[in-house]
């Protein structure tokens, strides 16, 4: 990424790059690929720029004042449960575990390679090589543990191949793998990150609270969760007929208010008549009579 960047803007000094360069290369770049794709590699050139700030090698960095492309915010691709079920029982066995792993822990697919016989504990996996450089811990399930035991390569790699002398496939494999599997089994627009945002919409939409999915994750902070949300016809259904319960009871409207029960009024009179329960004439609630009682 970085050679195409210097390719546009030219070899050039730190000091001789200038905003007008970062621009320019936005702007080309933007006709090759998509914007979201252009502003996660302009993080990456900002932060560039912003370590030789840091190490002195640079006075003012030329990103100041560029800005990321405004891309919106659409909804990511949700499998269904049958769509779950072809993926978890159609698919190659190899790329169905990672399947499960993701849907189960939320792990990502470089998180998913990179698991090692250690990482497995009775019941939760150790995710060590993370993509913000936290160690987490995600519960995981006695079957699901089993699945990975017996997965795991001699070499020590829970996915590791002897082809690729013990060690896992890299990820930009295991991740075309998956796209041509969910292409050849007819699920359209989905890859491998698609069954992560599959796990955390699921378990947003069962009540999991939001920290708890944000801590399985790994995710920095809840804002990036906020895409995660989906709410269904039925949950605004039972969203509004909550809010609903609140103006049915003794409104100006004309809805029937809630009578004390028989009972209820038997005993109200009887502590009445004890002196243990004071009336008051409706007036009492008139401000100016209680302010007049204040200040008198």
């Amino acid at each position: 990424m970085l050679a195409r960047f210097v390719a546009t803007v030219g070899d050039k000094r730190l000091d001789q790059v200038t905003t007008f360069d970062v621009e320019r290369w936005k702007t080309v770049r933007a006709k090759q690929v998509r914007k979201s794709t252009v502003n996660r590699e302009l993080n990456i050139v900002r932060g560039c720029f912003s370590r030789a700030v840091e190490w002195k090698r640079l006075v003012k960095s030329p990103m100041a004042t560029v800005k990321p492309f405004r891309v919106e915010n659409t909804r990511l691709r949700v499998l269904s449960p049958d769509e779950i079920r072809v993926v978890l029982t159609e698919a190659p066995q190899d790329l169905a575990l990672i399947a499960r792993v993701t849907l189960e822990g939320l792990l990502r697919v470089s998180e998913v390679l990179s698991l090692m016989r250690s990482d497995i504990q009775r019941d939760y996996l150790v995710v060590t090589h993370t993509k913000n450089n936290k160690v987490r811990k995600v519960p995981i399930s006695s079957d699901l543990r089993r699945a990975l035991l017996a997965r795991t390569h001699q070499s020590g790699y829970v996915f590791g191949e002897t082809r690729y002398q013990g060690h896992p496939a890299t990820q930009s494999t295991v991740t075309q793998a998956f796209r041509r599997v969910m292409a050849r089994l007819g699920i359209a627009n989905a890859s491998h990150h698609t069954l992560r945002h599959t796990g955390a919409s699921s378990m947003l939409a069962d009540g999991i609270s939001v920290r708890v999915v944000q801590e399985i994750g790994g995710w920095r902070s809840l804002r990036m969760l906020e895409r995660y949300t989906h709410p269904t016809d039925a949950e605004t259904r039972r969203a509004v007929a909550s809010a609903s319960r609140l103006t049915g009871v003794g409104t100006k409207t004309g809805t029937k208010s809630i009578s004390p029960k028989p009972s209820e009024r038997r005993v109200a009179l009887k502590w009445m008549m004890a002196g243990k329960l004071e009336w008051r004439p409706q007036r009492d609630s008139n401000p100016c009579l209680s302010l007049e009682r204040a200040i008198s």
